[in-house]
Order: C-alpha cells, then sequence, then structure tokens
C-alpha cells in the first residue's frame, strides 16, 4: 500500500518537479508534526461567498499556530474516508488534511490531483493564468504587466516539454496521473455546481481542464522559486558580489549565536545532515563568491534574467 500525507496540497507540484534529484532519507522518523496557519483548505462555495462563511479548514490551524502548536502530520490518522475511484482513498483528519492511500503510484498520484483540487482549485487557476499571463483576463488591466513578464520571461510550452521529456518515465507517469485526478474533479463538480469554488461565479468563468504544460509551468515556477527564498536568488547574489563574503556573512550569517530554534531543545538535538562543520561553510561562502564574480550580473534597471528563465 502507497500512501502520502498531503499537507498544502498545491506545493506536490513542485515536488514532482525535483523528486528525481531528492536523496533517500536514512534517519529513522520517530514523530511529524506540522502547521498551516491559513489551514488546509481554500474552499467557499457561491453560497458561502454571501453568507461569509466557507470550508470550516480555512483557519482552523491559526489558533494552535499562534499558540506556538503542531498537529500530527503522520499516516493513517483517522478520519473521515472518501473513494473517488476504485483503488484510491483518501482519509481526512479533523483539520481536512488528506491522507491518499492506493496500490500503485498511479492512483496515489490520481488521488492527490483530486484532493488538491478539492481544497485549492481556485489558487491552482490563479497560479495557471500567472505563470502563462492570463491574469489580466480575469483580474484586470493592473495584472498586465504581470502577464507581460510571464509570457516574455518564463519558459516556453516548447521547453517545458523538453524539460519534461528528460524526467525518468516514473515521474512523467506520476504528472500524467495528477493531472488526471485534477481533471476528473473538474468532470465531477460540473456535475455537481454547489462544489464549484465561488470565486469562479463572481469571475464569471468555469473551471477548466489542465495539460501537462500548465501543471508544468506552475511546477517549474514553484521548484525555482519557493524553495531557493522566493526568487531572492539575484538580489543575494548582487551583494555577495559588491560587498564580499565577510560583509554579506555579517548581514546574513550562516550562523547566528544563541538563535532560538523551532524544535525545542527538550524534543532533542537534530544535527545537519551530513554534518558540515562552521569551517566547511565558510569555505563554500567563499566558493560561492568566487562563481558569483565570473557571473554577468544585470546592473541598474536591467531586466533581472532573460526569457525563458522566471527564476532569475
Amino acid at each position: 500500500m502507497l500512501t502520502t500525507r498531503a499537507r498544502a496540497p498545491l506545493a506536490l507540484i513542485a515536488a514532482l518537479v525535483i523528486m528525481a534529484l531528492a536523496a533517500p532519507a536514512s534517519a529513522r522518523i520517530n514523530r511529524a508534526e506540522s502547521i498551516i496557519p491559513p489551514g488546509n483548505s481554500g474552499f467557499v462555495s457561491a453560497a458561502g461567498l454571501l453568507t461569509g462563511t466557507g470550508s470550516p479548514h480555512l483557519y482552523d490551524q491559526q489558533a494552535l499556530f499562534i499558540a506556538f502548536q503542531r498537529i500530527g502530520d503522520l499516516f493513517n490518522p483517522g478520519g473521515t474516508t472518501e473513494i473517488p475511484k476504485p483503488g484510491v482513498t483518501i482519509v481526512r483528519d479533523r483539520y481536512g488534511v488528506p491522507d491518499v492511500s492506493a496500490h500503485t503510484s498511479a492512483n496515489v498520484w490520481w488521488g492527490v490531483g483530486w484532493a488538491t483540487a478539492q481544497d485549492r482549485l481556485v489558487q491552482l487557476e490563479l497560479e495557471r493564468r500567472a505563470t502563462t499571463g492570463h491574469l489580466a483576463e480575469i483580474l484586470g488591466k493592473s495584472y498586465l504587466d504581470s502577464d507581460i513578464e510571464a509570457r516574455r520571461d518564463y519558459y516556453t510550452p516548447a521547453e517545458l516539454t523538453a524539460m519534461y521529456h528528460q524526467l525518468p518515465a516514473s515521474i512523467q507517469q506520476q504528472y500524467a496521473a495528477y493531472a488526471a485526478g485534477i481533471n476528473a474533479y473538474i468532470a465531477h463538480i460540473q456535475l455537481n455546481p454547489t462544489l464549484v469554488p465561488g470565486e469562479f461565479f463572481v469571475l464569471g468563468f468555469r473551471p477548466a481542464p489542465y495539460t501537462l504544460d500548465d501543471l508544468l509551468a506552475i511546477g517549474v515556477f514553484l521548484a525555482r522559486t519557493t524553495p531557493n527564498g522566493d526568487g531572492d536568488d539575484l538580489t543575494d547574489a548582487k551583494a555577495l558580489d559588491e560587498l564580499g563574503p565577510a560583509k554579506f556573512n555579517t548581514i546574513l550569517p550562516l550562523r547566528i549565536a544563541g538563535q532560538i530554534s523551532t524544535v525545542p531543545a527538550a524534543n532533542g538535538l537534530f544535527p545537519s545532515d551530513p554534518g558540515r562543520t562552521v569551517a566547511q561553510e565558510r569555505a563554500a561562502l567563499l566558493r560561492s563568491a568566487r562563481f558569483v564574480r565570473s557571473l554577468p550580473l544585470p546592473t541598474g534597471n536591467q531586466p533581472a534574467g532573460h526569457p525563458g528563465d522566471p527564476g532569475a
């Protein structure tokens, strides 16, 4: 039985992009905890928009976050069960976090796609339009500049397809299954209008199926920005180049003496993997500084990046 615990499901699009590069975990997991201050779900029905109510899981983790508490994030949490198709079981805990189980990888990712669409279909739509240059069509002319940037600077469909075909066959199959799960849920709500998020009615259009290119555009953008500091790499590189490693390390230190950890000391010590020393970190900073000096960094108001490079 294969299982995935999907928290903040949209992030899994980016996970699909980088899974092939992930190193296998070697440590034994004693406990897994997490928290999402806004809540797991973003679903609000058309009626909910009028009454000011939505999913019970919009903000139900907020109080825990404020109190520095977390919720359990292990598999098989127990809760309400849904079987959207034979071979796929989705169990949601009391905070609405889905646990997807199936006997095949394809069915697991199909279930993740279904759960993602259930919880974040509007967010998914906004991400699709933002990364393909179609936001102004629904949000107005103030988003024209953003759309122009996306069409000018982001990867083309042909470039995305080329990247896709470089992935291992297993990852390609996961992408296809994930898209199929999303599209199955969209087909489902087209027959059940009460399940259509209210924002679609307000904006005047209906949910549309997703192509692999749509998901690739979102996944590559998230993979290039979210894990690496929300796109600050170029700013940091210019600062490192202009200030030098010593001053840069003063502003953004590799280590901070007396820093308060987010994990209480009573829960144990968790050294870095693979156990880098302070000397190794400093040596890496010097190597980075030398590498940055070799780059043709933009100056002044020169556009950051070039066509086909959304992460710059």
